[in-house]
């Protein structure tokens, strides 16, 4: 895989493999199942994973009905939820980002983390750092999703994309990039081209554009960091994104008359384009710098809000870590990287 691609994959599919090749090579204790259908959008009740009335915020696409079990949720995560529920889009965010972040943890279990700590005590017996350094970044965060995400009933966590969805349509910026750049599309954290079998890809296809585009027009930059990324074909959006190079040029261009020569960025890839089209291109991010942004320059950590994924945080190719002026909607102490 390119360089370009495999920065382009950093907050998505790329940590979730690394995970799940690395089980498999350590621990190779089984295969994974084939990924199961979301349930339909419904009420948790306080206390309880019992699914029994239909949802009375954002409505959603209906799909299959199971029965479940009645497992209790913490006091805490039930009022969260019950927020959510009741209309308040920042408890929908907080909730539907957890979710997600879990959703592309779940290749780390208790079995994982034993073979990291092997393998790191293994990697320093022979010397060899790099190593070593990589087995206790995965222990680390396969420790912090464990803690974060073990009170997640399956219930609930079937609804990361019900949730998403309500805080993206409420306005919540962080929601809109998680929401359009097809997070939420994750299947049980396994098969990363499942979603395009789920009845809801309809949904996320029809909203996603002029929720992503209204965002960076508004003057969002994290929405341009979310648009230059698909247009390198390293998130969901990118799947249906009109093909346009003089488009993808700027969109380049751009994110680099904003953030600089950001190590993140570094290897995102110029399309290929003409002298003429490259004109072009010059003056389309020249106008937006101006017209959108005022011309202003900002700090990346400012504004990866929606791009982090906070569970994966210690993986080499990682968005940086929020700054405290970015507006995160996850709110759990997940640490500090090693």
């Amino acid at each position: 895989m390119p360089a370009p691609r495999r920065v382009a994959l950093i907050a998505l599919l790329l940590a979730l493999l690394v995970g799940l090749a690395w089980r498999g090579a350590s621990d190779d204790s089984g295969q994974a199942a084939e990924p199961s259908q979301p349930l339909p959008p419904a009420t948790v009740a306080a206390g309880t994973d019992d699914i029994t009335r239909p949802a009375t915020s954002v409505p959603g696409p209906t799909t299959v009905v199971a029965t479940l079990g009645e497992t209790a949720l913490p006091p805490e995560l039930a009022g969260l939820v019950a927020r959510a529920e009741a209309g308040d889009t920042r408890a929908a965010c907080e909730l539907g980002t957890r979710l997600v972040a879990c959703a592309y943890s779940i290749p780390f279990t208790e079995e994982s983390l034993a073979s990291f700590r092997r393998e790191e005590r293994d990697a320093e017996a022979r010397g060899d750092h790099v190593a070593a350094n990589k087995a206790a970044s995965l222990l680390l965060s396969g420790t912090l999703a464990i803690a974060a995400c073990t009170d997640l009933t399956p219930a609930l966590r079937k609804r990361s994309f019900e949730f998403i969805r309500q805080a993206a349509l409420g306005g919540e910026p962080d929601a809109i990039v998680r929401y359009a750049t097809g997070q939420a599309l994750v299947v049980d954290g396994m098969a990363p081209f499942a979603f395009l079998r789920l009845p809801h890809f309809d949904t996320w296809r029809s909203e996603a554009p002029a929720l992503l585009e209204g965002l960076e027009q508004s003057g969002d930059p994290q929405a341009v960091l979310a648009l230059v990324v698909a247009a390198n074909e390293g998130n969901h959006y990118g799947l249906i994104m009109p093909p346009d190079p003089v488009r993808d040029a700027a969109l380049h261009l751009l994110s680099r008359r904003m953030f600089g020569e950001h190590p993140t960025l570094a290897n995102l890839r110029m399309p290929r384009i003409t002298a003429d089209q490259r004109r072009q291109a010059e003056a389309l991010a020249q106008s937006w710098h101006s017209s959108r942004f005022e011309g202003r320059s900002f700090r990346l950590e400012d504004h990866t809000g929606g791009l982090y994924q906070p569970l994966l945080q210690h993986f080499e190719d990682s968005w940086p870590k929020p700054s405290g002026a970015a507006s995160s909607c996850f709110t759990i102490d997940t640490g500090d990287p090693p």
